[in-house]
C-alpha cells in the first residue's frame, strides 16, 4: 500500500492511496472530533500508476475540500484513514515533536504502552506497522508532508533502506535471547491466547511448522517443555533460530543467517541511535527520552511465564545451538555497557 498527502491548505486535503489490489478503487474516510465527517472514494485519477502498472485505472487520487467537508479549515485535529484496511494516512495536529523515529520491535507480543505513549507526541504515527506489508513500511520512512513520525514494528533492516540512511532515527532495545525465544514459543503455542491475536495470517504460514510442534504442548510444563524443544523438527528449529541476527542482517524471514552474520548484526546496531540491553533498568527509556526531549515510558517486561520459560530453555542443551548468534551478538553489546558501567564507577 503506498499512500500520502501532498497538500494540506486549510480548506483542502489532496493525496493519494493506492492499494495492494490494482483492482480496488480505494475508499476513504475523514474523521474530526471523534466523527466520522465524511466518507468515499478516491476522485482523482493519476496516470502514471497505470504506466508503472501499479494501477488499473489510476483512479487513487483523492481531494478533500469544504464542499466535503464544511468546517475543514477550523479542525486542529482530524485523521483521514483507509476503509479497508484501517490505516490512518495522515493527520492533522498541532504541538507535535519535528523528529522521524523508528522503534525496531523484537517481540510477537508488541510494546503497546510504549507505542501509545509515542501518539501523543507525533503527527504520523504508526505502530506495528509490518501488519500491513513491506511496501507500507517504505512509505512511512519516505513520507514527505510532514517531519513528525513514529513508527515501530518488527521489521527485517535489510529490506528497508530507508531505515540505514540516515534519514529516520532508529532505536532498539534488545532482550535476552532465551527471553525472546521463551516468549515466541508461549505466543505460538497459545499459552497467551489465539495466535491470530498476535499474527497475522501470512505469517502463520511462515510458522507453521513452529505452531504444529508445539500444538497441545503446556509449555508451562517442564518436562513437557524440554520434551518439545529436544523434539524439534530440523525446520521449526530453523525457524525459531537466531531471531534478532536475522532481523538485522536478513532481508527475508525465510534467510537463516549468513556466516559473517554476528560482524553485519554489530554493524548495523552500531549504526543505531540508542541501542539498550533490555536488563539494564531504565536505559532505553532515558536515552530515548533524551532523545526526543521528554518523558517516555519504558518497553514492556517479559511475564512470569515467559521468564520462567526462558530459565528453563537456558537449561536446555540444544537451545544453545538454535541462538548460537543471537547469544553472541547480546554478549557482545551487553560487554560494551558493562565496561561503559565501570568506567563510569570508577571516574
Amino acid at each position: 500500500m503506498l499512500f500520502n498527502i501532498e497538500a494540506d491548505t486549510g480548506n483542502e486535503l489532496i493525496g493519494y492511496l493506492v492499494p495492494d489490489s490494482v483492482e480496488e478503487t480505494p475508499r476513504l474516510c475523514l474523521f474530526g472530533g471523534g466523527a466520522l465527517l465524511w466518507s468515499g472514494e478516491a476522485n482523482e485519477t493519476r496516470d502514471a500508476l497505470v504506466q508503472a502498472g501499479r494501477h488499473r485505472t489510476g483512479q487513487c487520487g483523492f481531494r478533500i475540500g469544504t464542499n466535503e467537508v464544511e468546517c475543514l479549515s477550523a479542525l486542529s485535529d482530524l485523521e483521514v484513514r483507509d476503509i479497508g484496511s484501517g490505516l490512518t494516512i495522515y493527520r492533522r495536529r498541532s504541538a507535535c515533536l519535528a523528529h522521524k523515529l523508528f522503534r525496531i520491535e523484537t517481540r510477537l507480543r508488541p510494546s503497546r504502552t510504549f507505542d501509545h505513549a509515542m501518539e501523543r507526541l507525533f503527527q504520523a504515527w504508526y505502530p506495528r506497522v509490518e501488519r500491513y506489508g513491506a511496501e507500507t513500511v517504505d512509505q512511512v520512512l519516505v513520507l514527505n508532508g510532514t517531519s513528525s513520525v513514529y513508527a515501530s514494528g518488527r521489521v527485517h533492516l535489510p529490506a528497508h533502506p530507508g531505515l540505514q540512511d540516515g534519514s529516520t532515527t532508529v532505536v532498539m532495545e534488545l532482550r535476552d535471547p532465551h527471553e525472546e525465544l521463551a516468549e515466541r514459543i508461549a505466543v505460538l503455542s497459545g499459552t497467551f491466547g489465539p495466535v491470530d491475536r498476535f499474527i497475522g495470517a501470512r505469517e502463520q504460514m511462515a510458522w507453521r511448522s513452529v505452531i504444529a510442534s508445539l500444538d497441545g504442548v503446556n509449555v508451562t510444563n517442564m518436562r513437557a517443555l524440554r520434551r518439545a524443544i529436544r523434539g524439534l523438527d530440523p525446520d521449526a528449529a530453523a525457524t525459531l533460530s537466531n531471531p534478532l541476527t536475522r532481523q538485522l542482517t536478513s532481508a527475508r524471514p525465510s534467510e537463516l543467517c549468513a556466516p559473517n552474520a554476528i560482524s553485519s548484526a554489530l554493524k548495523a546496531l552500531a549504526g543505531f541511535e540508542v541501542v539498550a540491553p533490555a536488563r539494564i533498568p531504565a536505559y532505553f527509556e532515558t536515552a530515548v527520552g533524551t532523545l526526543l526531549n521528554t518523558p517516555v515510558p519504558g518497553l514492556s517486561k517479559p511475564s512470569d511465564d515467559v521468564m520462567w520459560i526462558a530459565d528453563t530453555l537456558a537449561d536446555i542443551d540444544t537451545v544453545d545451538a538454535i541462538l548460537e548468534c543471537d547469544l553472541t551478538v547480546y554478549a557482545s553489546v551487553s560487554s560494551v555497557f558493562e565496561g561503559l558501567a565501570a568506567g563510569m564507577a570508577q571516574a
